[in-house]
């Protein structure tokens, strides 16, 4: 059982070790991001999310200005991107397989907070 505010919600047994193989694959290097990359994505768009920091960026991974600002707007103005921000931040250097990645990690850890929320 987890306990939430006012309620007691049952959880199915097999999904506290779905999350915690979500969080494995979340964390794990990426196809263009290192696994640290990817914590330090998740810690930016959880803080753009206003939600608590569990996700603190790990030491050494450094996020370019350009990668937290794409992960923020995606976290906490997805309706506000369209093809002119996404060339933007193409032209910029963002190129499409790396926003792919970034866009599926905060998703991912989207879901998984919401769910909890």
């Amino acid at each position: 059982m987890i306990a939430l505010p006012d309620n007691v919600v049952a959880v199915r047994p097999d999904l506290p070790m779905a999350l915690r193989a979500k969080w494995h694959t979340l964390a794990s290097p990426g196809t263009w991001f290192t696994g640290a990359e990817r914590v330090a994505i998740a810690a930016t768009a959880r803080h753009a999310m206003a939600l608590p920091p569990a996700l603190a960026p790990p030491a050494g991974a450094q996020l370019s200005e350009l990668v937290t600002r794409a992960a923020r707007t995606v976290a906490a103005a997805a309706a506000a991107i369209d093809l002119i921000v996404t060339d933007g931040w193409v032209a910029a250097g963002l190129d499409h397989p790396n926003l792919a990645e970034l866009i599926g990690v905060v998703a991912r850890l989207s879901a998984v907070d919401r769910l909890f929320q």
